[in-house]
């Protein structure tokens, strides 16, 4: 199981989302491959792991499910957007990119 989103898809995030994820983060990154929180970072930014981005969209999950190999998503104000895919990393990662593209 995929734990850490790619550095390919952080680069995908426009600069509008990087500085959302920088206030979110609120100083908490550190330069380095590992850090000693156990966070992986490429440049300023962490590659985030399916924990952090639970924990970035916990007030804004509206249901997650595993059903027939693919794991789904809904955050509430995204306009009912539903995220699926096979790896549960991935389809968090659809999800948080677009509350950060907001």
């Amino acid at each position: 199981m995929k734990q850490h989103i790619t550095k390919t898809q952080l680069d995908r995030l426009s600069e509008k989302g990087k500085k959302k994820l920088m206030t979110w983060l609120d100083g908490q990154r550190t330069r380095g491959v590992i850090s000693e929180n156990g966070w992986i970072y490429s440049k300023d930014f962490p590659l985030l792991s399916i924990g952090q981005m639970i924990e970035f969209l916990l007030d804004k999950i509206k249901y997650l499910n595993w059903e027939i190999d693919m794991w789904e998503v809904e955050v509430d104000d995204m306009k009912h957007h539903a995220y699926n895919d096979y790896e549960l990393c991935d389809t968090l990662w659809q999800a948080t990119k677009e509350v950060l593209e907001k």
